[in-house]
């Protein structure tokens, strides 16, 4: 007996993908058998278990049709559903593949792993200058300084701006700290900004900008306080102006599951026991003395239930979610946001809505965010009520995987598919797709398989890619941003990677933009990638899909239908097809007609026009290359 489903292709499953509460999702199973099954039901989970019966509609190709018509929860969740099938009173199930990433599922000898649809709120919208945005992460003291700087007592500023970032460790209390700077300023950022203008950038996300006592600021100690050494309220307000006069929306990085030990809120807490502050922190009998973020006594651990403190954050006058746009910021960005409260999540949505509806509210999460267990808890953070996206990190992990060659197409499309299959599609084309961040080895080391990955910080300083190596590692770059170019989401570069910076783990991935000495052939390819996209509506909003048509080869298409685009906006019909070539051999390819709904597609840049002959595209993409067609 042969079953099919497929809940990626709409004959199956009718609509893909999530679902708005309270619709209607059509299920369809094929089964192929001698004799018609005595029945053949569904089995689905949400609050509760139920078994619906699949009615038969007719034949198909010899095999028996089953359809069932469901109703999704009135409130969003997750639903869940496999088959069971009896034929001579035997039965069968039927469930999600062996590595529970959707599409054809599988014969199951017991209970299977279920399909998921993710359930959202009807009403859930996300800003819509999102799927329009190409976003560059910046840390401000890295980027570009002025020639003035405020250097602060305790602060070690490097006179070289070309300085390898230093390893310091705080002897006093045993711990790694970064206390060296390089002066990168507010006004510095404001100067570059015709640059970022002309690589295509429209909107940037600033790591911490807030008065700390480290480099990279993500121990805060004032909330409403620019770092003196980055400017000041005045500055900011003049970066976010003059950036959205040239297209350039400004998102900052809220960190609220901890502060610095030596932060005005802790030092008062932990002297003073009447403070204001005082029930932000949970003091205890141990050594340390107080819950601290993973250990760590230089971020004291905030309770971020607290009523005070939710008060302060985000619902009180002033209260920074709303304070920091409305001086200008565009949203904000959620270090560990899978690490805060889910009713936490929820009343700083409203905060960062309320102030301006069009704000946006990202969220770091390195897995799918759809269903992701925390705390021994399941979260959802796509239902509409708390993030509007997330960083993608999967994405990432999946592309560098391909791209080393430790994953072949197929294996990674399922991967990055799966995001997108339980993703609402406004939280989908909102996605921060990014290659590297401040938290990784940078995007070039990644690709050369040159991390340093189990050395010292005093090995990985020394470490330098070898030539052969980055060249590999910069072709396959190329790649990676070209296929982040024609995905949905939002294509987000780490400063400098368009500039060929390199650099291991942290402090290193953390060097500063190398003004006058960037690699222009890689900067033009990205410039070129991000036009592309910005003069195509269909790479940035129609729909989506991905085929593996060898191990090495990823084909992306993209289309719009009807006059309607994916997230129901009028649009010209357009088709556009992308092909990266992870292999080490140029491979032709040969589609089917149907695969691109189009007669013609003309190349970006070099190459002919793909035209079907007797129903069949046929094409070659070169070694470690890419193409891109778009039918206008």
């Amino acid at each position: 007996m042969l079953l099919i489903h497929n809940s990626r292709d709409s004959f199956y499953r009718n609509p893909i993908g999530a679902a708005p509460a309270g619709s209607r999702v059509r299920l369809r199973l094929t089964v192929k058998h001698e004799v018609q099954p005595d029945f053949v039901r569904v089995r689905t989970f949400s609050v509760t278990e139920s078994w619906h019966d699949m009615m038969p509609i007719g034949q198909l190709s010899g095999a028996f049709l089953y359809e069932v018509n469901l109703t999704m929860p009135e409130k969003p969740n997750w639903f869940w559903y496999d088959f069971r099938v009896c034929v001579n009173d035997c039965e069968i199930s039927y469930g999600n593949a062996q590595d529970k990433l959707g599409g054809e599922g599988q014969v199951w000898a017991s209970l299977p792993p279920s399909y998921q649809i993710t359930v959202y709120d009807k009403n859930f919208t996300t800003p819509e200058w999102m799927p329009n945005a190409i976003v560059y992460q910046i840390l401000p003291d890295r980027f570009a300084r002025t020639n003035h700087v405020t250097v602060l007592k305790g602060r070690v500023l490097h006179e070289n701006w070309n300085d390898a970032p230093a390893i310091s460790s705080n002897i006093k209390k045993q711990y790694y700290c970064s206390n060296d700077y390089f002066g990168g300023t507010l006004k510095g950022i404001e100067e570059k900004l015709p640059y970022l203008k002309e690589l295509g950038i429209n909107a940037l996300y600033l790591n911490p900008i807030f008065f700390a006592d480290t480099n990279h600021r993500y121990d805060t100690h004032d909330y409403h306080m620019i770092d003196p050494m980055l400017g000041n309220l005045e500055d900011f307000n003049s970066l976010c102006s003059k950036a959205m006069a040239m297209g350039m929306r400004v998102i900052l990085d809220g960190v609220f599951s901890h502060t610095g030990v030596d932060s005005k809120y802790f030092v008062s807490a932990m002297t003073n026991p009447d403070s204001p502050y005082r029930n932000w922190f949970k003091f205890d009998d141990s050594e340390i003395g107080y819950s601290c973020w993973w250990g760590d006594p230089l971020l004291p651990e905030t309770i971020e239930e607290n009523e005070d403190f939710v008060d302060y954050t985000l619902t009180g006058k002033d209260a920074t979610i709303p304070y920091w746009i409305n001086n200008g910021a565009s949203g904000w960005r959620l270090d560990v946001a899978d690490e805060l409260p889910m009713p936490f999540l929820r009343v700083l949505r409203s905060a960062a809505k309320k102030a301006d509806a069009q704000a946006c509210v990202i969220g770091e999460v390195w897995e799918n965010a759809s269903c992701k267990v925390t705390y021994g808890e399941a979260r959802g953070y796509c239902f509409g009520d708390t993030l509007d996206s997330v960083m993608n990190y999967p994405l990432r992990a999946a592309m560098i995987s391909f791209l080393i060659g430790a994953w072949d197409s197929r294996r990674t499309c399922r991967e990055i598919l799966h995001l997108y299959e339980t993703y609402p599609k406004q939280f989908a084309y909102s996605l921060m797709n990014l290659m590297g961040s401040h938290d990784r080895p940078r995007i070039l080391n990644a690709l050369a398989e040159v991390t340093g990955e189990g050395l010292t910080r005093i090995e990985q300083s020394k470490l330098k890619i070898p030539q052969t190596r980055r060249d590999l590692a910069r072709q396959r770059m190329k790649l990676f941003f070209a296929l982040l170019c024609a995905i949905p989401g939002m294509p987000t570069i780490y400063y400098g990677d368009e500039a060929g910076l390199e650099g291991t783990y942290d402090p290193f991935c953390r060097g500063t933009f190398p003004w006058g000495n960037e690699d222009n052939d890689l900067r033009e390819f990205f410039r070129g990638c991000i036009q592309v996209r910005r003069e195509n509506a269909v790479l940035r909003t129609g729909e989506f899909d991905m085929l593996f048509p060898t191990p090495n080869v990823i084909l992306v298409i993209r289309w719009i239908r009807g006059g309607y685009d994916a997230l129901g906006n009028e649009a010209s019909d357009s088709v556009a097809l992308c092909a990266i070539n992870g292999g080490s051999s140029h491979v032709s390819i040969v589609l089917p007609e149907s695969a691109l709904f189009c007669d013609t597609l003309i190349p970006h840049g070099e190459g002919e026009p793909l035209t079907p002959v007797d129903g069949l595209y046929t094409f070659c993409i070169d070694a470690m290359g890419y193409m891109i067609w778009v039918n206008r």
